[in-house]
C-alpha cells in the first residue's frame, strides 16, 4: 500500500496523507502500518454474550460489528440463563473477539452519545447525570431537576418506548 495515504480505522476508507479525519466516521485517520496493527484476533472459543437489550439496539450493534469484520449473533435470551438482565435479546460473539467487540461498541456509543460515559459515572456515584445533585436518597427522580432515575417507564405494555 502506498505510504502517501491514511486509513480510517472504522470504515477502512483510504484518504490522501494530508487529510486528518474520516468524512463519514469523523474519526482520526491512521497510517497503513497502524491500521494493520489493529487487526482482529482469530475467532475462537464459544459464543459469549456482550450486550443485552431491546432487539433494535442489539441488532444495531450486531450490524456495527459485522461492518468491522466481527461475526455477531443476535439471539432471544428471554428463556435462557446465558445472560442475566432485563433485556430480552443478547449480542453474542466468539470469546476471542469479545474484548475487541466491546471496544468497538463503546467507541461507537461515545461518538453517537457524547458525554454518556460521564453521565453513567455520575449516576453510579449517586449524582444526577443532568444537574449533579445528590441522588443517593432519591429512588425514582432527581430532587432538584426532576430527571427520572428509574428504569421503569410505568407502562406495563411498553408503549412508553423503553423496551422493557
Amino acid at each position: 500500500m502506498d505510504e502517501q495515504v491514511k486509513i480510517c480505522p472504522e470504515c477502512k476508507a483510504e484518504y490522501y496523507a494530508h487529510i486528518t479525519k474520516c468524512r463519514s466516521c469523523d474519526v482520526t485517520l491512521v497510517s497503513p502500518e497502524e491500521a494493520g496493527a489493529n487487526k482482529l484476533p482469530t475467532a475462537q472459543g464459544e459464543l459469549v454474550c456482550i450486550e443485552l437489550g431491546a432487539y433494535e439496539r442489539v441488532l444495531e450493534f450486531a450490524t456495527l460489528l459485522e461492518s468491522s469484520g466481527i461475526g455477531a449473533k443476535t439471539l432471544n435470551v428471554r428463556s435462557t440463563d446465558s445472560c442475566s438482565s432485563n433485556g430480552s435479546f443478547g449480542l453474542f460473539v466468539h470469546q476471542s473477539l469479545a474484548q475487541a467487540s466491546v471496544k468497538i461498541i463503546e467507541d461507537f456509543c461515545e461518538r453517537v452519545y457524547p458525554g454518556m460515559r460521564e453521565a453513567q459515572e455520575r449516576l453510579a456515584a449517586g449524582l444526577c447525570p443532568a444537574c449533579g445533585a445528590d441522588t443517593k436518597n432519591a429512588k425514582t427522580e432527581c430532587p432538584d431537576c426532576g430527571l427520572s432515575l428509574s428504569d421503569e417507564c410505568g407502562d406495563t405494555g411498553c408503549g412508553g418506548g423503553c423496551s422493557h
